[in-house]
């Protein structure tokens, strides 16, 4: 507060205004990009790990028809989003640091993905030795639906994350959407049979359904 005495006398008191401060905030507000302006490489990753999600869900569709062994699905997943998915995912992001658009010291991006990923796997795992009664498709609707639905609250947080990273509204958006949607679809499946048969093939359409409306948006300039 700075104290001011006017002609008259009396004393005003006033917020004391840094302006160099309030200019640096107008100027980033203005900075405000788009994900694909300020991580290019995104556009890359965004393709591949859409693609592999559809995959994975296709062959998981095929196993769940077939009524195949469960182990299966995790074989499928890991195999195709970490044998195949990370090591690609390494070599675009370390292509993508030369072009990038550095905002300071701000929130990793790994973390949060990680620890819903460890969540997801300490959480099936620890309940599933009570599940022991439910059928197939139940026991594959449990599992999915509890994993997708951390995965849908991990989309959420990295959109208000990216807040951080002066990312504009829109984009973030498309984030939030993602993850409602997650959320929506899973607390759905398991009240009607014929969705919990079909689980994968509804997760995979609706995914690349999203995913082509997404990339459009973001890489909107």
């Amino acid at each position: 507060m700075r104290l001011q005495e006017d002609k008259g006398g009396a004393i005003d008191m006033s917020d004391e205004i840094d302006k160099e401060a309030l200019r640096e905030e107008v100027d980033r507000i203005k900075e405000a990009m788009g994900i694909q302006e300020r991580y290019p490489d995104q556009v890359k990753s965004w393709i591949l790990w859409g693609s592999l999600f559809g995959v994975a869900c296709l062959l998981s569709q095929v196993i769940a028809l077939e009524r195949w062994p469960g182990y299966l699905y995790p074989v499928i997943w890991f195999g195709l989003m970490f044998g195949g998915g990370w090591p690609l995912q390494v070599k675009i992001s370390r292509e993508g640091r030369a072009y990038r658009k550095e905002t300071g010291t701000k929130p990793s991006f790994w973390i949060p993905i990680v620890a819903v990923m460890a969540a997801a796997f300490a959480l099936v795992t620890s309940t599933g030795p009570f599940i022991g009664d439910l059928g197939y498709y139940e026991t594959g609707a449990y599992f999915a639906t509890t994993i997708l639905t951390l995965i849908g609250v991990y989309y959420v947080v990295l959109g208000n994350q990216l807040k951080a990273h002066y990312i504009r509204k829109k984009d973030r958006c498309a984030l939030y959407i993602a993850g409602a949607w997650m959320i929506a679809v899973s607390a759905l499946i398991p009240h009607y049979s014929i969705l919990m048969r079909w689980m994968y093939a509804i997760y995979g359409a609706t995914f690349v359904a999203y995913s082509l409306g997404a990339y459009y948006v973001l890489s909107a300039r």
